[in-house]
């Protein structure tokens, strides 16, 4: 361990816990301090247990990721340097290590938005704008690439439809429709004699009666004969 380094760790170790850090936040500047002289499992600790009190104090994710970073742990420092940037979208540590975790393991996509967005916060990095193009021409080459290799529509459809089976729809058959209708045989209404219809009741026909019945039974007398002398 390089003297100036051992001297910041034991400065660094006075001041953790002291009347000047009552909170523990020096956990990170110490365990940083034991990740740069090479003593993992000592970083690892302090970053265990300040994280467990303060889990939204994003340096401490970045510490950890650059310690499983160094360790070959890949995963896990993804997962620390996601967590940063749920707290802090703009933190150029999280973005960089992204972009170049992503870069080392080929998710060129994933890299260049990373480092993308990195390069609009630190616009004076000239190498970073670089590394930024190279990336933009190889995703284009790539996706070049892949069209030229996907094969034509037109095999793909004859695939499909050779792969369709062949189904013979049976025809419907043919049903007669007078075998739908009943076997039933309406009868014919019976004849029925028109002078069965009229009522059995005969009318008596009025008697004959004599024109002189009809004629009162008084007879006026006739006038008495009066001599024509009687009135000269």
């Amino acid at each position: 361990m390089e003297e100036l380094l051992e001297q910041e760790i034991q400065r660094l170790e006075a001041h953790f816990l002291s009347d000047d850090d009552p909170m523990g936040r020096g956990f990170v500047s110490l365990a940083d301090a034991f990740r740069r002289a090479g003593v993992f499992d000592r970083a690892r600790e302090l970053l265990i247990e300040g994280l467990a009190v303060h889990p939204s104090y994003s340096s401490g994710h970045v510490v950890s990721g650059w310690v499983h970073r160094e360790q070959g742990e890949m995963e896990a420092a993804l997962s620390d340097f996601r967590k940063v940037l749920e707290l802090d979208p703009t933190n150029v540590s999280a973005l960089r290590g992204i972009g170049e975790l992503e870069e080392e393991r080929g998710n060129h996509g994933s890299a260049l938005g990373s480092l993308q967005l990195l390069a609009e916060i630190e616009q004076r990095d000239m190498e970073l704008a670089e590394r930024v193009s190279a990336l933009s021409t190889l995703l284009a080459d790539e996706a070049a690439a892949a069209v030229e290799d996907k094969p034509p529509v037109v095999e793909e459809t004859v695939a499909i439809e050779s792969s369709a089976p062949d189904v013979v729809e049976p025809e419907p058959e043919v049903v007669a429709i007078e075998s739908s209708a009943p076997d039933v045989v309406e009868p014919e209404p019976e004849a029925v004699a028109i002078e069965s219809l009229a009522p059995d009741v005969v009318e008596p026909e009025p008697e004959a009666v004599a024109i002189e019945s009809l004629a009162p039974d008084v007879v006026e007398p006739e006038p008495e004969a009066v001599a024509i002398e009687s009135l000269a």
